[in-house]
């Protein structure tokens, strides 16, 4: 991966991460769902939802139906792979710390 395509990598994390908190803010499922693989999984307090479907419903139900909030994202730090085919955003999040792992293929 030459140092050009690096920067047009982080770019495009760093786009999913600002959409990830816009649609999951605003409610806005249908988008959210584009955001992810089949084959995705997000661990929450050392509990995985493995699969779209599983962490779409623990993402989307996990909530109160009346909470209203707007994530105020930190700038990520990307850890791209020497090798390119995947990358890590890591911050503190106020519950836990966050780690995103994206493989290069997918969304």
């Amino acid at each position: 991966m030459d140092a050009l395509d690096r920067l047009v990598a982080l770019q495009d994390l760093r786009d999913l991460i600002a959409r990830y908190a816009i649609h999951y803010d605003d409610k806005a499922w249908d988008e959210f769902a584009t955001l992810w693989a089949p084959d995705a999984a997000f661990v929450a307090n050392g509990i995985a939802f493995e699969g779209k479907d599983a962490l779409l419903e623990f993402l989307t139900t996990c909530l109160p139906a009346d909470y209203s909030g707007k994530h105020m994202n930190s700038p990520p730090l990307v850890e791209v792979a020497a090798d390119g085919t995947t990358a890590t955003d890591r911050r503190p999040a106020p519950w836990s710390f966050a780690a995103i792992t994206v493989s290069k293929g997918t969304r």
